[in-house]
């Protein structure tokens, strides 16, 4: 198999760009304004990889809080791009993504983030120009754990999901890797990595080399 026909489809908060604790911070923040008190950490369990519509609902739901959902998302989204350029890249993002570009393997994004704030973080992490597709879970029907947007990339890339990779960092994004027929690498910088849904699991972005992607493609 040759490189360009198989792919790399990457997540990007928390994978590429350590954007997860902001998104965490904001959002906590501005459910706190809505009668809704949780810890940073527990809302980086809740919302890690999966789109605001299924899990603020439930939340609320939860706390015995009447809320606006759209309005909500909207106040959460709004903070979040003054805040989203000064996100650092996760360390080894660039290498990673430009020595799979020099390999000739097409790259995607595959994000549960809103479309513009995938162009406004890319660019900020100077990364644009090495994506043939970006993807973004708002594009599709259902977001992840389901395998919508995974399989949108791959529509778009026009190579078949049985050779696509996926590079994680969030169980619902493995899931839906796995949902849609493709390989998953997961990145779990802390823990043993016990319990995640991925094919090979890495502590470090300068684990995920041109070899390794090629390899689980041709698995």
């Amino acid at each position: 198999m040759q490189p360009e026909n198989c792919a790399l489809l990457s997540d990007l908060d928390g994978t590429l760009s350590d954007t997860q604790s902001l998104w965490s911070g904001i959002n906590a923040d501005v459910l706190s304004t809505k009668g809704i008190h949780i810890t940073h950490e527990e809302m980086t369990r809740i919302c890690h990889g999966v789109v605001a519509q299924d899990w603020l609902p439930p939340l609320a739901k939860e706390h015995g809080v009447m809320i606006d959902i759209e309005q909500t998302i909207k106040e959460c989204v709004e903070a979040f791009e003054l805040r989203c350029a000064d996100a650092p890249e996760i360390p080894g993002a660039t290498d990673l993504i430009r020595n799979a570009y020099a390999s000739k393997i097409p790259l995607a994004i595959a994000s549960g983030s809103l479309p513009h704030l995938i162009e406004k973080i890319l660019a900020s992490l100077s990364l644009r120009s090495y994506f043939t597709v970006i993807t973004s879970s708002a594009e599709v029907p259902r977001g992840k754990p389901e395998p919508d947007v995974f399989l949108l990339a791959a529509e778009r890339l026009n190579i078949n999901p049985r050779y696509c990779v996926v590079l994680e960092d969030g169980k619902a994004g493995m899931i839906a890797a796995r949902s849609a027929g493709m390989k998953c690498i997961g990145y779990v910088p802390i823990g043993d990595g016990s319990g995640y849904p991925a094919d090979v699991i890495v502590r470090s972005l300068s684990e995920v080399t041109p070899e390794l992607i090629l390899k689980l493609a041709r698995a």
